[in-house]
């Protein structure tokens, strides 16, 4: 099933706000919560608000869904958002291209809260922001991806960062002049969170993290690259922080900035 949203206007009155929503022929996304199951692809192509204090699902258990946010289109959400939520809610696909195309979250962001091999692409000056961003949340979150690309292209954490929080062998990519910012990062969180990678490649590639990065914080074997230009700032830097935590390893080629204090 594909959801186009797009051009043709509706406007609503509840409680006295007035809200106007987007949207072609009956398919309206309207203020509530939005689950995509199996199979299906929403496309937003102009501004849709969805405001209604719900959460907002790529796969809420289901697999093979897809949203794209494109065109200048942006997505509103008050609550939490997820790509690939319960344990069997895999294959999931979130994309945000174009100047203009927004993802606004007032909550926090999962790729993968329990669920595999679920991603989220930000590419052409497209923008994403939430509260925390969490990729692979649960200990059967793994192999979820983000990837951060292309020269405008953001993903704003007012808060925290974690690439693997108990799930492994989740990765980020920022590529290209893609920035991520955030106020404490942590790569491997738990002990189970393990085999997670951080690439940063690309000249105005950014990693910046306003407060510590812990990288390795209870996982092992995680691993940061630096390569070709690409930038990580932090206050402190921990690698490897627990005794359990060993193992991992941050590469950095000739010449890029790993900025801040490093701790082993």
């Amino acid at each position: 099933m594909k959801t186009t949203i797009c051009q043709t206007r509706l406007t609503l009155k509840h409680n006295r706000i007035q809200r106007t929503f987007f949207l072609l022929a009956a398919a309206i996304l309207l203020a509530g919560t939005a689950r995509a199951e199996d199979n299906t692809s929403t496309v937003i192509s102009s501004v849709v608000s969805n405001n209604g204090g719900a959460d907002f699902y790529v796969g809420n258990t289901g697999t093979n869904n897809n949203l794209t946010i494109r065109s200048g289109g942006v997505l509103t959400n008050v609550n939490y958002s997820y790509i690939g939520n319960a344990s069997g809610a895999s294959n999931n696909i979130a994309t945000v291209t174009g100047t203009g195309s927004a993802w606004i979250n007032s909550g926090l962001l999962y790729v993968g809260n329990g669920g595999a091999n679920n991603s989220l692409t930000i590419t052409n000056s497209g923008f994403v922001r939430n509260v925390n961003g969490i990729i692979g949340e649960g200990s059967g979150s793994s192999n979820n991806r983000v990837l951060v690309s292309d020269g405008g292209s953001v993903w704003s954490n007012t808060y925290n960062f974690y690439v693997g929080d108990y799930g492994a062998g989740n990765s980020l990519t920022i590529s290209n002049g893609g920035v991520v910012v955030n106020v404490g990062g942590t790569v491997g969180y738990y002990s189970s969170s393990i085999n997670n990678t951080v690439l940063v490649t690309g000249a105005n590639s950014v990693w910046r993290n306003t407060d510590d990065l812990d990288f390795g914080l209870g996982g092992a074997s995680n691993t940061l690259m630096i390569t070709n230009g690409g930038a990580v700032y932090n206050v402190n830097g921990y690698l490897g922080f627990n005794s359990s935590s060993r193992n991992n390893s941050a590469v950095v080629s000739c010449c890029e900035l790993f900025s801040g204090r490093i701790f082993g």
